[in-house]
């Protein structure tokens, strides 16, 4: 590293190897203003950087400009590019001050689209592919990619991704044109599916990261010798936000016994819709003929295609229609919408014995993504072995890096009743704030669930468009009523109920005297 010399705004001239940070905008050193330099990396989010800067000729910066942030000991922090560069003129001068906007190096995935398609493959050698075709152009390279689960049968037409727990099908995965940062997402939901969480990241070396959130181990036991307890002294928070004993899970499909159904030619149709909306590759037949099945909008020179969630089977466009002497026969599996409830009877009786109430303390969460009842049921599990717990925060800051979110560490800070307990650090902060001219190190670790803070879980209770127990207006015209009963079943026992629909309000419809919305 070359010997830079840059001038923090109202204060002396900095060199790196006399103390104090560097700031590089396209490789070239920037006269950062004391005080402003601020950084914010979260485990599985986008990092952020936000800084001022001071240009006495005339300079301009632009949107994806490179940006590098070395300590004062000239280690790399953060790099990544400019967002949102804005600048204003001093008074009666040339001076222009910046401010400048960062984000970090998962702007390479954010800016790539991804096609492929994939058979019996677990997700960490997909993400592999996904380096080696498209962000390897990028430079970006791997640091440890862990293999995860083989995910069942995935479809990726645009926007959504089907994951899930191994099965005994073929399992499948399709991404078509879809943005790489949406495919690692959707490949982390589905390897996080076996109960332990994964994260993916782009560190600031552009090294590539898809591992659970405990795989990478600090070896330093924080023992309060490398905390500032004088400025900023540690602190310690026992709460959980993200706390529940009943889960709901909502949006999810479930799938139906196998369905054979029959459709007669007519010399011009093409396409035919099922009962139910595929959730499986179907097997066909023209009269008695097995044909090739492709997925749509992916797959070509198939004899008939298929989309996973639609109920439409559709013909090769280019191949003789089928005549009246012709019979189609598909078979295949289909799914409709479901609701799973998972309740933690220890930790409701234990919830019970501390505020004095019926302990219940129900979530819901909806994901359109499951396609079984057994996905379901195994999501609504893991929410509730990873939230039905206490939580211990624990926040410090140092001069020491090292730190990084992802990471496990070792606390032993028996004041707070702390002995050896292992952390995960889901936060690391940086800011020249505390004296204008170090960085120091705000970290943040936590023992139990890990990846909500009171901010951004009621940021997500907001962000959901339609509560389970919204209105859902011009959605949808029925709504699923969920039933809890016990009953005896014996070989001479019939089990009868009755499930009546109404239909929701909207804009077009309107109780009356005789219609009587739900």
């Amino acid at each position: 590293m070359p010997r830079y010399a840059l001038r923090a705004f109202g204060g002396p001239v900095l060199y790196n190897d006399q103390g104090g940070y560097l700031v590089t905008i396209n490789g070239l050193p920037v006269s950062v203003q004391a005080g402003s330099l601020s950084i914010e990396r979260n485990i599985g989010r986008r990092s952020q950087a936000s800084f001022t800067v001071r240009t006495d000729e005339p300079t301009h910066f632009q949107q994806y400009q490179q940006v590098a942030i070395y300590d004062q000991s000239m280690q790399l922090i953060f790099s990544g590019y400019i967002t949102n560069p804005k600048e204003r003129k001093a008074n009666h001068t040339s001076t222009l001050y910046h401010s400048i906007q960062c984000t970090d190096q998962h702007y390479l995935a954010d800016k790539r689209r991804f096609s492929g398609s994939y058979i019996n493959k677990t997700c960490g050698s997909i993400v592999q592919d996904i380096v080696r075709t498209v962000l390897a152009q990028e430079g970006v390279t791997i640091a440890q990619i862990d293999e995860g689960l083989t995910p069942s049968p995935i479809l990726y037409p645009s926007e959504s991704l089907f994951p899930g727990a191994i099965t005994a099908l073929v399992p499948e995965a399709s991404f078509a044109y879809a943005k790489v940062s949406e495919a690692l997402d959707a490949l982390v939901t589905a390897a996080s599916s076996s109960g332990v969480p994964y994260y993916w990241q782009i560190d600031e070396l552009k090294r590539l990261w898809f591992v659970p959130y405990t795989a990478v181990v600090n070896p330093v036991v924080v023992d309060g010798s490398q905390i500032d307890d004088t400025y900023n002294p540690p602190s310690v928070s026992r709460q959980n936000p993200t706390y529940r004993n009943v889960q709901y899970v909502a949006g999810g499909m479930a799938e139906t016994v196998q369905q054979i159904e029959t459709r007669k030619g007519d010399g011009n149709t093409q396409a035919w819709a099922m009962s139910y909306s595929l959730a499986r590759v179907p097997t066909i037949f023209v009269n008695g003929i097995l044909k090739t099945v492709g997925i749509r909008g992916v797959d070509q020179g198939k004899d008939f295609y298929w989309s996973k969630g639609d109920p439409v089977i559709s013909q090769e466009s280019n191949a003789p229609k089928l005549g009246t002497n012709d019979t189609l026969q598909i078979s295949y599996i289909g799914q409709y919408p479901s609701m799973i409830i998972v309740q933690d009877s220890a930790q409701i009786a234990y919830q019970a014995s501390i505020d004095g109430t019926t302990g219940l303390i129900e979530s819901v969460e909806q994901d359109s993504t499951l396609s079984s009842t057994k996905n379901s049921l195994s999501y609504a599990s893991q929410l509730l072995t990873r939230y039905a717990t206490q939580g211990i925060t624990l926040s410090f800051s140092t001069r020491q890096a090292g730190y990084d979110q992802g990471q496990l560490i070792t606390v032993n800070l028996p004041d707070f009743g702390l002995y050896n307990e292992q952390m995960l650090i889901t936060q690391v902060s940086a800011s020249d704030q505390q004296d204008g001219y170090n960085i120091w190190y705000g970290v943040t670790a936590v023992s139990g669930p890990y990846d909500t803070s009171w901010v951004k879980f009621f940021s997500k209770l907001l962000a959901q468009p339609q509560p389970i127990d919204a209105i859902n207006v011009g959605v949808s015209q029925s709504v699923n009523l969920l039933q809890s009963f016990t009953a005896a079943l014996s070989p001479v026992a019939q089990l009868k109920t009755t499930v009546l629909v109404g239909p929701l309000p909207s804009e077009t419809l309107y109780p009356s005297e005789t219609l009587y919305p739900c």
